[in-house]
């Protein structure tokens, strides 16, 4: 479970509770077989299997954090109920099954996702909730991003309606939040879960608790639920999309663990190429080798992974992930398109700007290979460029 395999190497000692992998060497109980197939540190295996176990883990903890936990799992509880309701729902909603097949979308990758439907009803999720036999209370529902109470103070309605609804998990398959997307053009077009206890939309990726056993040592980052899904459906599961296109230091970090490199496929509009410069110092500073996908290059007519994987095949996608640009080549070819060499001036400030970020790299050997490159691309002697950095 750790790594590919053609030949059986794993082996499992039911009496000494106990496994070996032949293959890799790895081997321990089933503390250290959750740590590696989940890729969780020790606590967290061991919340991991008391979880499994129905078992309560005791910890000295304040009775604030205590509450605070008590408060997160319930709404990881009411959360686990709505998704489920929101995908037996699609069962039975002929509009929304339409609308996930147009996109490409067929049972297995539905399933793999959870995705559901919120049916158009003012109170459809309210109600399945009342009419349960330990119906939660509704302030409850309230924290967690599930229903609004009426202004007029006569009940509540559901948050999300007449949406095809997209489960968020963390890395541990907690339910702790949702995106919601229209059938048509209608505004706004995605509705998101609040800020809740159990959700920091800063902190989480879509798709990660996926991501993270796909053994890839690689992370393509993207925009939209979308894009992920059409990734994974693809064959490439080593896809997250970032909730939002600002990409954080929370986000990063939590990367970090599971991958050494990370690609930013964002979209090829405005805000999307402003989201890419941000997040490339960000994931730098974490400690990731850094790669930016230029899907447009490829094909000047798509914005985004989604779009591009219904004109193209899988391989075509690998091929110019495999040619995405560095950090370096990304950001100097941005400033490129700043000040174009169209005069002596123009291109002054070019080759200053450029000289910057090429000085910035360290070692002294990768510097003089970009200088190659850059001398070679923008026809600069290298001498020169080397004597300005």
């Amino acid at each position: 479970p750790f790594h590919n395999e053609k030949t059986p190497s794993f082996s499992v000692h039911e009496g000494k509770q106990i496994f070996k992998c032949f293959g890799c060497g790895k081997g321990g109980n089933v503390v250290n077989f959750i740590m590696l197939a989940e890729n969780l540190n020790y606590p967290e295996a061991l919340e991991f299997l008391a979880k499994r176990a129905g078992i309560r883990l005791e910890r000295a903890v304040s009775r604030e954090q205590e509450a605070r936990s008590r408060l997160r799992n319930d709404i990881y509880s009411v959360n686990r109920v709505a998704a489920r309701f929101f995908y037996e729902t699609l069962k039975h909603a002929p509009s929304a099954q339409k609308y996930l097949y147009d996109r490409g979308l067929r049972a297995e990758t539905v399933k793999q996702f959870g995705l559901g439907f919120a049916p158009d009803s003012w109170d459809a999720l309210y109600r399945h909730f009342t009419q349960s036999g330990a119906a939660p209370d509704p302030a409850l529902l309230e924290k967690a991003g599930l229903i609004t109470a009426r202004k007029d103070g006569s009940g509540y309605y559901d948050k999300f309606r007449n949406r095809i609804m997209f489960p968020i998990l963390d890395v541990s398959g907690n339910v702790i939040a949702f995106g919601g997307r229209v059938l048509d053009d209608s505004l706004p077009k995605y509705l998101n879960s609040p800020e809740t206890p159990a959700y920091s939309k800063g902190s989480n990726l879509y798709g990660l608790n996926l991501a993270k056993k796909s053994q890839s040592e690689r992370v393509l980052i993207v925009e939209g639920y979308m894009d992920c899904i059409a990734l994974h459906k693809a064959g490439i599961g080593w896809a997250v999309a970032s909730l939002g296109t600002a990409l954080t230091q929370a986000q990063a970090r939590l990367l970090k663990k599971y991958f050494t490199e990370a690609i930013i496929g964002y979209d090829a509009d405005g805000a999307g190429q402003k989201a890419t410069l941000r997040g490339l110092d960000i994931l730098a500073q974490a400690g990731f080798r850094v790669r930016v996908l230029s899907l447009s290059e490829a094909d000047a007519g798509v914005k985004d992974p989604d779009e591009f994987l219904r004109r193209h095949s899988a391989e075509d996608l690998l091929k110019a992930v495999d040619a995405s640009k560095s950090l370096i080549e990304y950001k100097i070819q941005k400033i490129s398109e700043k000040y174009p060499p169209s005069s002596l001036e123009s291109k002054a400030m070019f080759l200053r700007a450029s000289t910057k970020i090429l000085a910035g790299i360290r070692g002294e050997a990768e510097r003089d290979l970009y200088a190659e490159w850059f001398s070679g691309t923008y026809r600069i002697s290298k001498d020169a460029l080397l004597a300005e950095l």
